[in-house]
């Protein structure tokens, strides 16, 4: 069969023609539908491209049906680092005066050292001497000791019970004469 090439230019120009006119009848077509002319609830998954809706595009009980559930608690991250020390805050008000304090012990006064020596004892003797405060004062640090340097044994001092007097007994363990130097503060006590 022979084709002449008038049929095939004619045949050519037809489907040119149908081609241009499709397309411009689709544009229009496309760009003159709304959602208005699509009926309700007849759109479905295949007629909508993939990837072509955004989070906005669903109501929102679509995105709440899309939220799944919450997930468990996580570990506890490391510790972070020390925080820089503050800066020093205000000075606090003053307090209130406190309450009177207890009445504090008995005090101590009119010190005075005495002094007072015994007489005389030989070689081997035992020797006392009892020093006594003035009136109203009491001993309380007493000490004694022999007239010659490296003579003598003290082997008792004490204290009066009343604690207004200071005794010392000793032994003279030389073979020379000496006696009995003793010394004792005393105070008033209140």
């Amino acid at each position: 069969m022979k084709i002449s090439l008038q049929t095939t230019v004619i045949g050519g120009a037809i489907a040119g023609a149908l081609i241009i006119t499709s397309a411009a009848t689709g544009a229009v077509a496309g760009a003159l539908i709304t959602s208005a002319d699509i009926q309700d609830d007849t759109v479905r998954s295949v007629d909508v491209r993939n990837g072509s809706l955004a989070a906005g595009d669903l109501s929102v009980a679509a995105r709440e049906s899309l939220r799944g559930q919450t997930g468990p608690q996580g570990e506890v991250g490391p510790r972070g680092p020390r925080g820089l020390q503050g800066i020093q805050g205000l000075q606090g008000y003053t307090g209130d005066t406190g309450a009177p304090g207890a009445p504090g012990a008995p005090g101590m006064s009119g010190y005075q050292i005495i002094t007072g020596s015994s007489g005389d004892y030989g070689g081997g003797e035992y020797g006392s001497y009892t020093l006594r405060c003035p009136a109203g004062k009491k001993v309380i640090w007493g000490a004694v000791n022999w007239s010659f340097t490296y003579g003598g044994t003290t082997f008792q001092e004490n204290i009066t019970e009343n604690g207004n007097a200071f005794e010392v007994y000793g032994y003279n363990d030389t073979g020379n004469t000496h006696y009995l130097y003793v010394k004792a503060l005393c105070v008033f006590v209140s």
